[in-house]
C-alpha cells in the first residue's frame, strides 16, 4: 500500500479499525503493554455536520501548523482506572506516539483532564489545543514515526 493511501485510510477508517492496527503496533513493534488510544488532528475549516466530518473531505493537520488551529484534538475514553496510556497522535506529516501515567495526567495543569466524558462518568477526556499541544507532545513523547514506517510494519505482517 502506498504511504499516501495509508494516510487517507487512517483518516477515513472506523475508530475500532485504527485502534486495532495501532494496538498491534504498540504491542509488537514497541513491546508495550498499555492501554492504547488514537486521536487524529483533523482540519475542520467550518463546522460541518457529523456525517460530513467523516467523509473523504477530512484532512489531517501538519504538526508544524498546530498553532494555527484553536482545537487540535479531543482525546476521549481515558478512564481513570487506566495505569498507563499510549496515545497515537496522527498528523499529516508524522505520527507522534506519547505515553503517560494516568495519575500524572490528572494533575498536569497543562492537560486539564476532565473526568466526565459527556454523560459517561467512568471516562475522562482532555483537549489538545494550540495552547497546550506542543507542550503535551514534548512532555510525553515516546517516539515519532513516519507513515512509511507504519506502512513497512503493516506490509511485514501481511506477507
Amino acid at each position: 500500500m502506498k504511504t499516501s493511501v495509508l494516510k487517507k485510510e487512517l483518516v477515513r477508517m472506523a475508530p475500532k479499525c485504527i485502534y486495532s492496527l495501532l494496538n498491534d503496533y504498540a504491542k509488537e513493534a514497541l513491546s508495550l503493554k498499555s492501554t492504547v488510544r488514537v486521536s487524529r488532528a483533523i482540519q475542520e475549516p467550518n463546522k460541518k455536520s457529523y456525517f460530513q466530518r467523516f467523509t473523504n473531505s477530512q484532512r489531517l493537520i501538519k504538526s508544524s501548523d498546530i498553532k494555527s488551529y484553536s482545537e487540535i484534538m479531543n482525546v476521549q475514553q481515558i478512564k481513570p482506572s487506566y495505569n498507563n496510556v499510549t496515545l497515537f497522535l496522527l498528523f499529516d506529516d508524522k505520527i507522534e506516539i506519547t505515553n503517560f501515567d494516568i495519575d500524572k495526567i490528572k494533575t498536569d495543569k497543562n492537560v486539564n483532564y476532565i473526568l466526565y466524558n459527556h454523560q459517561n462518568k467512568t471516562q475522562g477526556r482532555f483537549h489538545l489545543t494550540r495552547g497546550n499541544a506542543e507542550k503535551f507532545i514534548n512532555s510525553y513523547r515516546m517516539k515519532t514515526i513516519s507513515y512509511e514506517e507504519l506502512n513497512d510494519y503493516i506490509n511485514s505482517k501481511t506477507v
